[in-house]
């Protein structure tokens, strides 16, 4: 991030696994899950191993050194792409926008407007005011707040949610760091509200990912460096925000 030494950065996340920037600490961080359970598909999974597993370094290895864990939402501690590509469909579908999963993948991590961006660019940069912009957004997120209103507990996995009491019960501070503005809305459904000790999302930053703000503002509620802080994302936006 350029502040504080930067934070350790992780790319987790659905289908990915890989290192990406972050420097030695994220690169080590992949290294050991790697050794411990073969490639990896989950981040959360994979900090659940080194929390929840772990004994200590293997031999020849030191231990990670970090102070907090900061978690992006959508996609790591829960899966809701499906929704947001049904939100996206419903809203652009009527007026001739051609989006598809695969351009839906491209808007992970990312806010909503400028995601909307996206796929106008994707469409030939098709013409739209600003207000007409600001009402396609605005009816994405109304579809997207009824979907996400059939979340319950039983979307959020066991290992998740050991993970998140494991790091507590360790004494590392704990921090939600998503750019999306329903968060809040999410961790409730969820029954997620008590489990973090920070929360920042998208109606505290003025800037979304990959401008790091969402999470060095976690790293500042936190009292903690950002270099102190271990970031696990799945989307790239995140990791550069991230490194």
């Amino acid at each position: 991030s350029g502040s504080g030494g930067g934070l350790h950065g992780y790319m987790g996340g659905y289908g990915s696994g890989q290192p990406y920037g972050g420097g030695r600490g994220a690169y080590d961080c992949i290294q050991l899950f790697e050794r411990y359970i073969g490639r990896v598909s989950f981040g959360t999974v994979v900090i659940h191993t080194y929390f929840c597993c772990k004994k200590g370094p293997l031999e020849g290895e030191e231990e990670m050194s970090f102070k907090a864990v900061i978690f992006d939402l959508d996609g790591v501690i829960v899966c809701t792409d499906r929704f947001h590509y049904q939100a996206w469909k419903r809203t652009v579908e009527g007026l001739g926008i051609f989006f598809d999963e695969e351009m839906n993948d491209r808007l992970r991590g990312v806010g909503r407007m400028e995601s909307l961006e996206i796929i106008l660019e994707c469409n030939g940069n098709r013409s739209f005011s600003q207000k007409e912009k600001e009402r396609l957004a605005a009816r994405k997120n109304e579809i997207y707040r009824e979907l996400l209103a059939s979340m319950t507990p039983g979307d959020v996995t066991g290992e998740v949610r050991d993970t998140l009491s494991e790091i507590r019960r360790r004494g590392y501070g704990i921090c939600l760091g998503s750019s999306s503005r329903n968060a809040g809305f999410i961790l409730e459904r969820t029954g997620l509200k008590d489990a973090f000790d920070q929360v920042v999302d998208g109606t505290q930053i003025k800037r979304s990912k990959p401008d790091p703000e969402v999470f060095l503002k976690g790293a500042a509620l936190l009292g903690e460096r950002p270099g102190d802080c271990l970031v696990v994302e799945d989307a790239l936006a995140g990791i550069d925000a991230a490194v």
